[in-house]
């Protein structure tokens, strides 16, 4: 039997998730680029504690936002993302969340601040089936 989080340890906030996806193309005769960029931007409330199990959650919350629940995240696999709080912040000042202990920081932060909205920006390189996830440059 688990024990029950206290009350004070998670938070809903609404994300701003801008998702940005590099899909490989063909160069063609017109096109030299071998890249096409999508960004996608969606609103949700996901619930965000400091934990391992968190962590995950979270991250799979994401993907889900976006329609993307056939790729698996794991503490072996996961994968990064920027965020800035309060969203009024340019992206240049976004920090960085590479693992759970930057994923707990940031959770913490956001906790004890209770913003309304928090921006995250995730890079994703496509090329076929494969997904390898890349910073923000």
């Amino acid at each position: 039997m688990s024990t029950p989080e206290p009350e004070n340890m998670t938070f809903k906030p609404v994300f701003l998730i801008n998702l940005i996806v590099y899909n490989h193309v063909k160069p063609s005769a017109k096109k030299k680029k071998s890249e096409e960029k999508v960004n996608k931007l969606k609103e949700a409330n996901l619930v965000i504690a400091p934990t391992a199990e968190g962590y995950i959650n979270f991250l799979q919350a994401v993907l889900a936002t976006h329609g993307k629940t056939e790729y698996k995240v794991t503490l072996k696999k996961p994968y990064s993302f920027k965020y800035v709080d309060p969203v009024t912040k340019p992206q240049k000042d976004a920090i960085d969340v590479d693992n759970v202990a930057d994923f707990n920081a940031m959770a913490e932060k956001i906790i004890e601040e209770q913003p309304v909205k928090v921006r995250l920006f995730v890079v994703v390189n496509n090329e076929n089936t494969s997904w390898s996830w890349v910073g923000i440059h």
